[in-house]
């Protein structure tokens, strides 16, 4: 009798823990998405009679305070859940690994687009398929990073390269079948009229969205239980 429950309760837990994380990771997302937006727009209106230089400085500092402190809760949440004894350090080393990636890939993303949207012209390729690209390849490398980062928080390096193999590909993967059924249904990035619906930004945001939830679904069934 014992047994059996002790079965269910583990299948409980084993069905719950995904759920849970998926949502976590999601949330997390969420905040940070909107927090940077919010504060983006105050920063750059405040800055805009000051030097520009002046305003991007400021506008990195809040996105990296930003994406920092969602990284933060997140990783010690999903510690917490995981019965971590230090979920503390797992937040700051998620934080860490997630934090600086996502600044990196938002940096490189704005200075590389330019030249890879006129490379992809010389050779052919249209717009939404360079935006997919950059945009995929950004996922994988910060979802990957930021599950080793949890990992290397829950004092396990196995664990975490396990996350970065299961969890980036994963999130990469969603990103991709969202552009694709976005541009199935007539939201392509760069083509004509595109931007008087924020169809980047759409794209985007739902793509991120699916990440985050997949990604958070792997995470959970990988994580060791409480």
């Amino acid at each position: 009798m014992r047994l059996g429950l002790a079965r269910r309760e583990a299948l409980g837990t084993a069905v719950i823990q995904p759920r849970v994380m998926a949502l976590s990771t999601g949330a997390a997302l969420m905040d940070n998405l909107i927090l940077r937006i919010n504060i983006g727009t105050s920063i750059d209106t405040l800055a805009h009679p000051l030097l520009e230089m002046a305003g991007r400085v400021l506008a990195g500092v809040g996105a990296l305070a930003i994406v920092y402190a969602a990284a933060f809760r997140w990783g010690r949440r999903t510690a917490q859940s995981s019965g971590a004894a230090d979920a503390p350090r797992a937040g700051r080393l998620a934080a860490l690994f997630f934090g600086l990636p996502v600044i990196l890939a938002g940096a490189g993303l704005a200075a590389l687009e330019p030249i890879a949207v006129e490379r992809g012209g010389q050779l052919g390729l249209q717009i939404h398929a360079v935006y997919t690209v950059l945009f995929v390849s950004a996922t994988l490398l910060v979802a990957s990073a930021g599950s080793y980062g949890l990992g290397l928080g829950l004092r396990d390096r196995g664990l975490g390269a396990r996350l970065a193999l299961r969890a980036g590909p994963v999130a990469a993967g969603a990103f991709l079948l969202v552009a694709a059924i976005m541009y199935a249904l007539g939201w392509q990035v760069g083509a004509p009229h595109a931007g008087e619906r924020a169809t980047m930004l759409v794209v985007t945001f739902l793509g991120l969205s699916a990440a985050a939830l997949v990604a958070g679904t792997v995470i959970g069934r990988n994580l060791p239980s409480p």
